[in-house]
């Protein structure tokens, strides 16, 4: 069941128990009852709620269960505060995307969708070909490009899998899983211009305590 939808939900029907009887009964005590009201943060769920009551409002009737547009496994979008979460099936692939308000980034990781979008992105067997970025930019780097040539791009935020290695070896989440269930971590090493990756089996780094040195 999605978050977001059941929110929506219970909070149409805060909205519908708390309405006066004579709004329940008349568009027009209806509507400006709806006018009058403030509703929580965030914005997106405020708008969902007043959009699915504005359309109840002639005559006046509490929103349902089948108003909502609830997830199923068809369902190729998802969305959650300024994070949305787009499959497309016929790419083989996942859009992840961030808005811009300021600490959107942060916002979108400790949400449901982002944490239940992380868990599962790395318990992942990734097979060969296969993996990607996510990429980033902020008003800094774009500003940067204001007075440097090639400034203002977007940089990679993370990388996963095998074409995470090819793509921006200096940034894959390690180890991760094959498809034969074996931890993989990055071999790095420079290239002609650019850090260049290589796959192999994940080595756990050694500490200071494993190598001998004492612990304080």
């Amino acid at each position: 069941m999605s978050l977001r939808a059941e929110t929506v939900f219970q909070r149409t029907q805060m909205f519908w128990k708390s309405l006066p009887g004579k709004a329940t009964r008349n568009s027009e005590s209806y509507l400006l009852e709806l006018r009058a009201r403030t509703f929580l943060p965030p914005e997106e769920i405020a708008q969902d709620v007043r959009w699915l009551l504005g359309r109840k409002g002639d005559p006046p009737k509490r929103v349902l269960k089948s108003d909502i547009a609830w997830p199923t496994n068809r369902t190729q979008d998802y969305h959650e505060t300024d994070l949305s979460l787009t499959f497309v099936p016929d790419k083989h692939a996942v859009v992840y995307s961030v808005g811009e308000n300021n600490h959107a980034r942060e916002w979108a990781n400790e949400s449901i969708l982002g944490k239940t979008w992380y868990e599962a992105i790395n318990n992942v067997k990734w097979a060969h070909g296969t993996g990607g970025v996510i990429l980033g930019n902020d008003e800094y780097s774009r500003e940067s490009g204001y007075e440097n040539e090639g400034g203002g791009g977007s940089y990679v935020v993370a990388a996963y899998g095998y074409l995470g290695v090819k793509e921006a070896p200096m940034h894959v989440s390690t180890p991760f899983l094959n498809t034969k269930g074996q931890r993989m971590g990055v071999e790095t090493k420079m290239g002609r211009y650019e850090f260049v990756g290589k796959a192999v089996p994940y080595v756990a780094p050694r500490t200071l305590y494993g190598a001998g040195y004492p612990m304080r």
